[in-house]
């Protein structure tokens, strides 16, 4: 006998016999790692709005605030992140705003996953500042390599140049670092300032620990071409450096 179910009836019956699905499932679904680590937030990211958007992409949102300061909270939790005094109070408006949304676009970011990325945005550059103060800090110390060799020298160009070599280190730049005194000086100090610096090296190497390998070079004509910009300039001095292992050149303009 041919069942009079309708069509509607036998799909809610269909339904019904399948398994319900688990946040495990939705975890994949969403590209989330299920490790013991991530259950939990994992199972909270699954109770959670989506919403398709432009070429089938989904946006998985907060439905309220206090879903998105949840959310925000655990994933703080699970990176190492104190929400409440390690995130500025408009950088967790700016989160809790973004993770409530749904529509975006290139420049206004939306959903849980764009929130998550602001978070860790925020400790990098927490740690960022962090690290720049802890040196800051440091070499104000009368024992801290700067303070040292400040004393040994009062050549003013070899101040300035030796001033800025500082500020690069507390900024945290990498790779090699190159600079330009803002003044300009006659040859005679340059080549003065050059050999004062120099006499440094066995003093440096040998005391210092931030700080090694002072070197540098009278004014000679060098390429005129300022990497691969438009910029160009005449003959130059250098103070070079090594701080931390980032080689530092600061470059003498010569006077007119």
């Amino acid at each position: 006998m041919r069942s009079t179910a309708t069509v509607d009836e036998r799909v809610r019956d269909e339904e019904r016999r399948r398994p319900p699905e688990q946040p495990e499932d939705r975890l994949r679904i969403l590209g989330v790692n299920a490790s013991a680590g991530n259950q939990a937030i994992g199972r909270m990211i699954a109770r959670f709005s989506d919403r398709k958007i432009r070429g089938g992409m989904k946006v998985k949102y907060a439905d309220n605030r206090a879903e998105a300061i949840e959310y925000l909270k655990k994933e703080s939790e699970a990176n190492d992140i104190d929400w409440d005094d390690d995130i500025s109070a408009g950088a967790k408006d700016t989160m809790i705003d973004i993770a409530c949304k749904w529509q975006f676009d290139d420049e206004s970011p939306a959903g849980l996953n764009a929130a998550t990325t602001m978070l860790l945005t925020e400790k990098r550059e927490k740690k960022r500042k962090d690290d720049q103060d802890a040196r800051r800090k440091a070499m104000a110390e009368p024992t801290s390599d700067y303070s040292r060799l400040r004393a040994r020298v009062n050549d003013p160009i070899i101040v300035a140049a030796l001033d800025w070599m500082r500020d690069i280190y507390i900024g945290g730049e990498r790779g090699k670092v190159n600079r330009t005194v803002g003044d300009a000086y006659p040859d005679h100090e340059i080549a003065r300032a050059v050999a004062r610096w120099k006499q440094q090296k066995a003093w440096v190497d040998a005391n210092l620990t931030i700080v090694k390998n002072p070197h540098g070079y009278e004014v000679g004509e060098k390429d005129e071409h300022v990497g691969d910009t438009l910029d160009t300039r005449g003959p130059q001095g250098n103070l070079i450096a090594f701080w931390d292992g980032v080689k530092i050149n600061i470059h003498l303009d010569l006077e007119d």
